[in-house]
């Protein structure tokens, strides 16, 4: 990934974590102040962010040393547990991002759509699958989808915070494995690039191909993330 691409995540995960941009991808442990009520653990090779809110700030701060890049559900839950009442774990996160120098697209037919048209697909997905995944049929954003029937059968959907395409991703439980919804990201990556935009892909990293599908398509895996959640 070009350094560009680097500095631009960079600024991205500052503003998330109300952190100094250079406290991203460095090779020290920090702690910043947000304003979100859980605990977010960003972690690369040799460092981390951990976000606490106002009221566990100074806890953490003077008890998280070195978080390791491999910790998971079980060491985050360990790592605040002093601390506060730990609700749930979401994650780990794969947080991978993909420039112009590092995409690779596959070549099947995409078309842009209509929003509102994503409500098959919504009805489709199993209960809960729909919110996960962050398409809406009301938002006024760029969504890609495979067609069959003239219904969506996979889709994508990205908006755009601090210069970072974010991805959203969906496919029907029917016609999964059939490379439709790496098609989908494909043609929204390309687009989004297209504009100038760094493209984000985030998936939980125990759904071992959509990870897959996110590193055939050039994306790199920059860092992983955990949410804590807090009673």
């Amino acid at each position: 990934m070009h350094s560009d691409a680097r500095r631009t995540a960079r600024r991205h995960w500052a503003e998330i974590l109300d952190c100094r941009p250079e406290s991203i991808f460095g090779s020290t442990t920090t702690v910043a102040e947000w304003t979100r009520n859980g605990v977010e653990i960003l972690c690369w090779e040799g460092g981390a962010v951990v976000g606490a809110p106002p009221a566990l700030f100074e806890a953490l701060r003077e008890n998280v040393d070195r978080i390791p890049f491999d910790i998971g559900r079980e060491g985050a839950q360990t790592l605040v547990e002093p601390v506060a009442a730990v609700d749930d774990v979401l994650g780990p996160q794969f947080v991978g991002y993909c420039d112009e120098t590092a995409f690779d697209p596959v070549d099947r037919e995409v078309q842009q759509i209509e929003p509102r048209r994503l409500d098959w697909l919504r009805d489709a997905c199993p209960d809960g699958e729909w919110e996960r995944s962050g398409l809406s049929v009301d938002a006024d954003v760029p969504t890609f989808a495979v067609l069959r029937v003239d219904r969506p059968i996979a889709a994508v959907q990205y908006g755009v915070v601090d210069g970072v395409a974010k991805l959203a991703v969906a496919s029907h439980p029917a016609h999964r494995g059939e490379g439709h919804a790496k098609a989908t990201v494909s043609a929204a990556t390309a687009h989004a690039l297209d504009r100038g935009y760094l493209v984000e892909y985030r998936t939980v990293e125990r759904w071992t191909g959509s990870v897959a599908l996110a590193e055939g398509l050039g994306f790199e895996r920059v860092a992983r993330s955990l949410l804590v959640e807090l009673k």
